[in-house]
């Protein structure tokens, strides 16, 4: 006789990860695009004066995009181990700008470390962990 944890198939934590994951950053991906190009954009960090924070946002502005996109493209591509590392080596200098921005605007440092910290379970999992 069959229990019932052998007639189901249970959806794996880490399908879950990936499927949030993947919404995730397609939505962050997409409203990052739309601020860039219908919001103020990168513009304010050019004017005369700009301090050396103005310049770690302007830096995080240019590679966020890619680096979502790249974060997205690793999802789909779980044993893609190098790529996997390189990725996750963008998220580490990207968490190191965050954490640059902690102390003037936490909020939207917070928002970033807890996406990236999100992937980096996922490449834990990916890359180091038995899925």
């Amino acid at each position: 006789m069959m229990t019932l944890q052998q007639q189901s198939n249970p959806i794996s934590a880490m399908l879950i990860l990936r499927w949030l994951l993947g919404i995730g950053l397609a939505l962050a991906l997409t409203v990052f695009v739309l601020i860039l190009t219908v919001g103020k954009g990168i513009g304010s960090a050019y004017q005369s004066g700009a301090s050396s924070e103005d310049l770690v946002r302007t830096l995080l502005t240019l590679a966020i995009p890619a680096l979502l996109a790249a974060m997205l493209l690793s999802v789909f591509l779980p044993n893609a181990r190098a790529y996997l590392h390189v990725v996750a080596a963008g998220v580490v200098l990207a968490m190191a700008g965050c954490a640059s921005l902690l102390k003037s605007n936490s909020g939207e440092a917070a928002l970033y470390l807890s996406g990236f910290g999100l992937w980096a379970l996922y490449y834990g999992v990916s890359a180091w962990g038995k899925a």
